[in-house]
């Protein structure tokens, strides 16, 4: 399935969650849960209508258009971290970890440490509370900082839910940054200009039959 198509569907997808949002929005009138999380907030940088954008329209510097947030499934979570091999040995950083799902699984299912990065005090907030829940929370650390001035040196494992002008972005600090033998593994969109990098790709379905594609990269 072509890029294009993968974000056409995004769209679409994006668009009934605002709608959804909205309706409440009438219905309640409010724009927060009580815990201060996103919730049903209508935020529409935040939900991704910049997916519908190309390149030549995104400004490298709006970190929020770049990296609107949708949750990967968790089956996608799993399968991540399977073709990463993650163990305990391991320090998982996601750039834009939104919820933390993953940081946390890698600490709940394969004993890694993690780390969490994100934009939004309201999704490292939860990634927080998330962990406490799980029990990881001496594993895992969530820093609200934008990914493309972070410090990533010590990662052994990347994971990214970016869009194709995100990777592209901080392509170079991978780079500079990862160790020999590091692992990025990116889902949906590939790593522009690593294709000789590129171990595998893998295709999986959701619990609603949609298909997700795992690139993974040994830069």
């Amino acid at each position: 399935m072509s890029d294009l198509v993968k974000r056409t569907i995004e769209i679409v997808m994006v668009i009934v969650l605002i709608g959804i949002g909205a309706a409440v929005l009438l219905l309640t009138g409010e724009s927060k849960n009580q815990d201060g999380n996103p919730g049903y907030r209508v935020d529409l940088d935040m939900q991704g209508v910049s997916l519908g954008e190309n390149s030549a329209g995104l400004d490298p510097t709006d970190t929020v258009k770049l990296a609107p947030f949708l949750p990967t499934p968790m089956c996608v979570v799993e399968k991540m971290l399977e073709l990463a091999d993650v163990d305990e040995d391991d320090i998982v950083y996601d750039l834009g970890c939104g919820d933390g799902r993953i940081v946390i699984a890698a600490a709940e299912k394969c004993g890694a440490h993690g780390v969490g990065l994100d934009i939004y005090p309201q999704w490292v907030k939860k990634s927080q509370s998330n962990a406490k829940k799980a029990g990881v929370e001496s594993l895992v650390e969530f820093r609200l900082e934008d990914a493309t001035m972070a410090d990533i040196s010590e990662a052994t494992v990347v994971t990214l839910y970016l869009l194709p002008e995100s990777n592209d972005l901080l392509r170079p600090l991978l780079e500079k940054q990862l160790k020999p033998g590091a692992c990025v593994i990116t889902h949906n969109y590939h790593m522009p200009g690593w294709g000789d990098k590129e171990v595998c790709v893998e295709s999986i379905k959701d619990e609603f039959g949609k298909e997700h594609t795992v690139f993974v990269y040994r830069p």
